[in-house]
């Protein structure tokens, strides 16, 4: 025989209530010698392609690459050639 409404609903309303122990084995969320877990982010920054984008997809897909890897090979181009001046960059900056 089937359930009446007020039935299932005090059923509902009762699992609802009920709150499982938490296991003894851990932390309790609070517990101030608990450390939070630290996740490595990845170091990302903004970029504005507007206007590039097909030309981006276009190239990269040209290559048989990502688009994020294709300006990845365009940033390690410009830095191989400008290697010297960087290196210039990086000693007035720690001076």
């Amino acid at each position: 025989m089937a359930k009446s409404k007020s039935d299932r609903l005090s059923a509902a309303a009762k699992f609802i209530s009920e709150k499982p122990e938490p296991a003894a084995d851990k932390p309790a969320g609070n517990d101030p010698e608990r450390k939070p877990a630290k996740k490595d982010k990845p170091d990302y920054i903004s970029l504005d392609i507007r206007g590039r984008k097909d030309y981006l997809r276009s190239m990269a897909s040209l290559q048989g690459i990502s688009v994020t890897r294709y300006i990845q090979g365009l940033i390690d181009a410009d830095a191989e050639k400008n290697a010297a001046l960087y290196e210039q960059l990086q000693k007035l900056k720690n001076s």
